[in-house]
């Protein structure tokens, strides 16, 4: 078996596949040597087969063969037991306890994994962005849902039933009402405050777009501005709390929201900081919407130099 050192030296030299699988598109992309060679976004498909040929035509276009192709890491919209290539459930795609080893993975010539899609991002952030070096931080990712990724100690938390990060379902106490339940598999509540579909829905209200409710913030125009202190309040106290129970390094921002946070990260920042005592850094993702794919391609990386090394991962994620 190779020593960590001479396999992270040789994953240079390799060819890695990463994919970020949506529920409308996917991203690919082939990376080597840090250099992209394909970067691509196609429908997403819930038919294998139908990935499957994706996969080998994009690998193909870069003059490559499928066996040249170190790895492959596919990122998830939903719960994935990384360790067995089960999906748990992944509502957008349609797949329940969906084996990918079984319908991809076993008909592939590389190593392959599959985690979770905000995993992946977070893979990106420790590796080459903004958490790199640190042990203890958390992905938000504020998109059509939100959801986050969890590293603690160097070790990415997966949970009893690999859905640690979960935190659309948290609840305020005004969600309690005679007839309230948290529902596995749909829109969970705090989703639907802070999320880009909650923000659209205020938004429409108003006869404008929240990208635009960023720009011109704060406007003047109470009814405008509400919707944003009403967000920037609620992101605070949730960046709060996981601060208080996970004391991390470092909070990074992500999913199509974060694109319009540069404006107001310094009024997030503050009130993060009101809500509680624990220091955090709070930041925007390096890559944005390119992230999973990414951090795929990171995590197709090092599931090479474990193989190469006997099973020990040679980098914390």
């Amino acid at each position: 078996m190779m020593k960590q050192q001479e396999a992270m030296a040789l994953s240079r030299e390799r060819t890695f596949v990463g994919l970020d699988v949506g529920g409308t598109k996917t991203a690919l992309m082939v990376e080597k040597g840090g250099k992209i060679l394909r970067e691509a976004t196609f429908p997403s498909t819930p038919h294998i087969g139908e990935l499957k040929r994706a996969i080998e035509s994009h690998v193909k276009s870069c003059g490559l063969k499928m066996e040249d192709v170190g790895a492959l890491a596919m990122g998830i919209p939903g719960r994935v037991d990384p360790d067995t290539g089960l999906v748990i459930d992944a509502p957008a795609l349609g797949w329940k306890d969906f084996s990918l080893q079984q319908k991809l993975f076993s008909s592939l010539p590389m190593p392959c994994v599959a985690e979770n899609d905000i995993t992946m991002s977070l893979i990106a952030e420790t590796t080459l962005g903004k958490a790199r070096g640190q042990s203890d931080v958390v992905f938000l990712a504020i998109g059509t849902g939100v959801g986050s990724a969890i590293l603690a100690n160097g070790s990415i938390l997966s949970g009893a039933a690999h859905s640690a990060g979960e935190i659309g379902y948290c609840i305020f106490d005004s969600d309690i009402t005679p007839h309230f339940q948290n529902k596995d598999g749909c829109f969970g509540p705090l989703e639907s405050k802070i999320s880009g579909k909650a923000l659209e829905r205020e938004a429409g209200k108003l006869g404008t777009t929240p990208q635009e409710l960023f720009r011109a913030y704060p406007s003047g125009d109470p009814a405008r501005d509400e919707v944003i202190d009403r967000f920037l309040t609620r992101l605070a106290v949730t960046i709060a709390n996981m601060t208080s129970i996970l004391n991390p390094h470092l909070v990074v921002l992500g999913g199509g929201v974060s694109e319009s946070l540069g404006g107001v990260l310094e009024t997030i920042r503050e009130r993060v900081a009101a809500c509680t005592p624990l220091p955090v850094r709070v930041e925007i993702s390096s890559f944005y919407n390119r992230a999973g794919a990414i951090g795929a391609c990171q995590r197709a990386r090092l599931l090479w130099e474990k193989e190469q090394t006997g099973g020990r991962m040679t980098a914390a994620v």
